[in-house]
C-alpha cells in the first residue's frame, strides 16, 4: 500500500527577504518575524539558492537594485524554474518610476511596492498573495493525497468493493469521484453532490462528461489524457458545469488506479472549486492596472499605453498627444468639505471627463486629482496635432467647469492642463513623456504663462523644475543657516496710528540676495519644510513679543500658520512651550489661519484654539472671502479678527461688487463683535474710501512696505512711550 502523507502539518509560512541593504532586512524581517519564518539574502545568487533549497519559501520580498544580479533577474530565473515558480514575488524597492514598475510584472511579480513603505500595507499584501497561492496549493496538495490513497485501497484486486469507497470517501470536504477504466462513475460522495448538484443516483452509470463546460477544446482533453497514460496522473485547473448549467473554476487531480497485474481499474478524481480565490485574484489583478475609485486605467496601464504610442509614432513621423491635469484649488475643497465629498467630486469629474474623449483615448486616474489623458489619434504634424489637443483641452475644461452640486454645496470646478507632444526625441520614453505633461501641468495658472490654464511643454520649463528642485534643497540648508529673516509691515487704525504688524518671512540668499517668498513658500507648502519654518517665525514672533513689552502701547504681532503646522498633534504644546517665558506675550499674539483649517475637522480646530486662547493668543482668520466661507464657523470658533483679502480693497473704491461684498463682511464682524482688518490699502483713494468703515484697521504700502524687524522696531520704540 501506498504510504500515506500527512496534510495536516503546516509550518509557519516562510517568507524570503532579498535586500542588498542591511537596514532594509531588517526593517521587513521585525516587521514579518511575528507571523513568518523570515528567510534573508543579501544578493541575487543567494536568493535562487534559498528558493530552491529545503526550506523553500512562500514568498519573496525582492528588491530590484542589486550589484551583480539585479531583482528582475532573479525573478525571471525563478519563474524558469519548475520548484520555484509558483512562489509569489513581490517586488520592494526604491525605483518607482512606471517603467520600473511594468518591468517587474513582466519580469513575473505578483506586486510592487515602493520605499519609504507603509508597513502595514506591506504586510496586508504579504498576507493577500499568501492566501491566494497557499490556498490553491494546499487543495491540490489535498487532492493528491486522497487519490494516493483510494489508489492503494483499490489495490485489492478485482472491483473495489463499497465498503472501500466508503471508507476512501467519507472524510474529505473535497469533491471525489471514482470511474471504471472506461470512465463510467461507480462512486461520488456528498461533497461532489453538493458542489456540483447532480446527487449519486443521477451521476452513477454516467460518465465525466457531465461536468463539461465547454469552455476547452478538444485539445485539452486529449492532453489531459495522455498526460494520464504517460505518468499515471493529471492535476491542474479547469471550468466545470454544475447540473444547474453555472459554471465554476476547479482544481482537480485526477490518479490512475492499477491491480496487482499492471492493468488499469479506475480512475480518482478529487476536486475543489476554487471560485473565491479566482474572484480575489482577478480584482487584484484590476486593481494592478485601475484605480479603485473611479475605476480608470491607473499609472501603471496608462504607462503601457504610451509604450504602445511611442512604439506606433517612432515607425514614422507622425505625432501623439499626452496630457495631465488636475483640479484647482482640490485640496481647499478636500479641506473645507471633507474626504467623502472630495471623493465623489473626483468620480463625478472623471465621468465627465471621460464622456468628451473618443474610443481608443486613454483617461487615467494618476493620484489624488491628477488625471492623464492619451489621445488615440496620431497626427502627420505637431501643428495639427497641437491643434486637436488645445481644443479637446478646451473641451475637457468646460466639462469640467459645469457647476457640480453635491452634498447641499454648488461648486465651480476649474482644471489646469499641461500637454505634450510625442515623440519628442529619438529614445523617448513613456515616463519621460509623463514627466513632461506634468512640469506643463505645474505652470498652468503660473503668473508666468499669464495665467493660462491651459500650458504646452517647453524646454524652459524644465529648467525650471531644476531650478525648483535646487531651491528647495537649499531651503533645507537656509532654515539652519541663519539665513532666514523676519519682516514686519504695520497694521493702523483709522487715525493711521501703529497697532501692531504682520510678520512675513523673508530669505536673504548668500547668492541670490532676498528671495521673493512667492519663490519659495509654495516648494515648502508641498512638503514638510512648511512646518519647519512655521516653527522659526513663531520663535522669532514670541521673541519680539517680549523684547517690545516695555513699549507702551505694547504692539500686537500677527503671524499665519500652515495648516501642515497647525494639523501637527504637537502644535499646541510646541506653542505653549514657547510662551511660557514670556506669558504676557501671548495677549499679543494674532494666529492667522486660512479658512480651510477651520471648517476642516472644527471639533479638533475648537480645542486647539481653546486651549491657546486660554492662555491669551488671539485667532484671525486671514484673507476672508476667497474660501469656502460660511457663518457656522464664525458662531461656533473662539475666533477675534476678519482680514478682508486685499483683492477686495484693491478694487472696492471703483467695483460695485466689491464695494458691497466688503460691507456685508464689515457686518457681519460687528453683529460678532469681531475685529477687521483690510489688506491691500495701497493709495489715498483706497483710505479715504475706507473712510465709510471707521473700526477697520488697515494694512499695506500705503502705510509702508514690510521692513526688517529691528528696523520696525527702532522706529516703532521712537513713537511710543518706553
Amino acid at each position: 500500500m501506498t504510504a500515506q502523507v500527512d496534510v495536516t502539518r503546516h509550518h509557519r509560512p516562510r517568507v524570503l527577504v532579498v535586500d542588498d541593504a542591511p537596514v532594509n532586512r531588517l526593517v521587513l524581517s521585525e516587521a514579518l518575524g511575528e507571523d513568518y519564518e523570515v528567510l534573508l539574502a543579501d544578493d541575487g545568487p543567494g536568493a535562487v539558492r534559498l528558493a530552491g533549497g529545503e526550506a523553500r519559501p512562500d514568498l519573496i520580498l525582492l528588491d530590484v537594485n542589486m550589484p551583480g544580479m539585479d531583482g528582475y533577474a532573479v525573478c525571471e530565473q525563478l519563474k524558469e524554474s519548475t520548484r520555484t515558480r509558483d512562489i509569489p514575488v513581490i517586488f520592494v524597492t526604491a525605483r518607482n518610476e512606471p517603467d520600473d514598475e511594468v518591468r517587474g510584472f513582466t519580469a513575473g511579480a505578483a506586486d510592487y511596492i515602493t520605499w519609504p513603505l507603509q508597513l502595514p500595507v506591506v504586510q496586508a499584501r504579504v498576507r493577500t498573495q499568501l492566501s491566494c497561492s497557499g490556498l490553491i496549493q494546499r487543495l491540490d496538495a489535498q487532492n493528491r493525497v486522497l487519490a494516493e490513497r483510494l489508489a492503494a485501497l483499490a489495490d485489492v484486486g478485482g472491483e473495489v468493493p463499497a465498503r472501500l469507497y466508503l471508507r476512501a470517501l467519507e472524510h474529505t470536504r473535497d469533491a471525489v469521484m471514482i470511474t471504471r477504466a472506461d470512465s463510467t462513475i461507480v462512486a461520488v460522495n456528498h461533497a461532489f453532490a453538493a458542489l456540483t448538484g447532480y446527487p449519486e443516483s443521477e451521476a452513477l452509470g454516467r460518465t465525466p462528461r457531465l461536468l463539461r463546460s465547454g469552455r476547452h477544446p478538444p485539445a485539452f482533453y486529449k492532453e489531459l489524457y495522455a498526460t494520464l497514460a504517460a505518468r499515471g496522473r493529471w492535476s491542474g485547473e479547469l471550468i466545470n458545469r454544475r447540473r444547474d448549467g453555472s459554471l465554476f473554476p476547479a482544481v482537480m487531480t485526477i490518479a490512475a488506479v492499477h491491480d496487482r497485474d499492471g492493468e488499469l481499474g479506475h480512475y480518482v478524481s478529487a476536486f475543489s472549486d476554487v471560485t473565491m480565490i479566482r474572484q480575489v485574484q482577478e480584482r487584484m489583478d484590476y486593481l494592478t492596472w485601475h484605480d479603485a475609485l473611479t475605476g480608470l486605467p491607473n499609472r501603471l496601464l496608462l504607462t503601457d499605453r504610451l509604450r504602445q504610442t511611442l512604439k506606433l509614432g517612432q515607425c514614422d513621423t507622425r505625432v501623439a498627444v499626452a496630457m495631465v491635469l488636475d483640479i484647482e484649488r482640490f485640496g481647499a475643497l478636500n479641506e473645507a468639505l471633507g474626504a467623502q465629498v472630495a471623493d465623489a467630486v473626483l468620480g463625478v469629474v472623471a465621468s465627465r471627463l471621460r464622456r468628451q474623449l473618443c474610443t481608443g483615448d486613454t483617461l487615467a486616474r494618476l493620484d489624488g486629482d491628477e488625471f492623464a489623458v492619451v489621445l488615440a489619434g496620431v497626427y502627420d504634424s505637431r501643428e495639427s496635432a497641437a491643434h486637436h489637443a488645445r481644443r479637446v483641452a478646451g473641451q475637457l475644461g468646460a466639462a469640467v467647469a459645469e457647476p457640480l452640486e453635491i452634498a447641499g454645496s454648488v461648486l465651480r470646478l476649474g482644471l489646469g492642463i499641461g500637454i505634450t507632444l510625442f515623440p519628442k526625441y529619438e529614445n523617448d520614453e513613456a515616463g519621460e513623456v509623463l514627466r513632461r505633461a506634468q512640469t506643463a501641468r505645474h505652470r498652468a495658472g503660473d503668473p508666468e504663462t499669464g495665467g493660462q490654464s491651459i500650458v504646452f511643454f517647453d524646454e524652459r520649463m524644465g529648467e525650471s523644475v531644476e531650478h525648483r528642485f535646487r531651491l528647495e534643497q537649499e531651503l533645507h540648508h537656509a532654515i539652519n543657516a541663519g539665513e532666514l529673516r523676519v519682516y514686519l509691515q504695520s497694521q493702523v487704525d483709522q487715525d493711521g496710528r501703529i497697532t501692531g504688524a504682520e510678520a512675513l518671512l523673508r530669505w536673504q540668499h548668500p547668492q541670490r540676495g532676498l528671495v521673493p517668498p512667492g519663490e519659495f513658500i509654495p516648494i515648502a507648502e508641498c512638503t514638510e519644510l512648511i512646518v519647519q519654518l512655521d516653527r522659526w517665525v513663531l520663535g522669532e514672533v514670541v521673541a519680539l513679543l517680549a523684547r517690545s513689552a516695555g513699549c507702551r502701547p505694547a504692539p500686537t504681532l500677527s503671524v499665519n500658520v500652515s495648516p501642515r503646522m497647525f494639523a501637527s498633534p504637537g502644535f499646541v504644546d510646541e506653542l505653549r512651550t514657547l510662551l511660557a517665558p514670556h506669558p504676557d506675550s501671548a495677549r499679543r499674539l494674532v494666529i492667522e489661519l486660512t479658512e480651510g483649517v477651520l471648517v476642516h475637522d472644527p471639533e479638533v480646530v475648537a480645542e486647539r484654539m481653546a486651549a491657546l486662547g486660554a492662555l491669551g493668543v488671539r485667532f484671525s482668520i486671514d484673507d476672508f472671502g476667497t474660501g469656502y466661507s460660511s457663518l457656522t464657523y464664525l458662531k461656533r470658533l473662539p475666533l477675534h479678527e476678519l482680514k478682508i483679502d486685499r483683492s477686495f480693497i484693491l478694487e472696492a473704491p471703483h467695483d460695485a461688487d466689491d464695494a458691497a461684498l466688503v460691507g456685508l463682511i464689515v457686518s457681519v464682524a460687528g453683529h460678532l463683535r469681531l475685529e477687521v482688518v483690510a489688506e491691500g490699502v495701497e493709495t489715498a483713494v483706497h483710505a479715504d474710501w475706507l473712510r465709510s468703515h471707521p473700526g477697520v484697521r488697515r494694512q499695506g504700502y500705503l502705510y509702508g512696505r514690510p521692513v526688517p524687524a529691528g528696523d520696525w522696531f527702532g522706529d516703532y520704540a521712537s513713537g511710543c512711550d518706553a
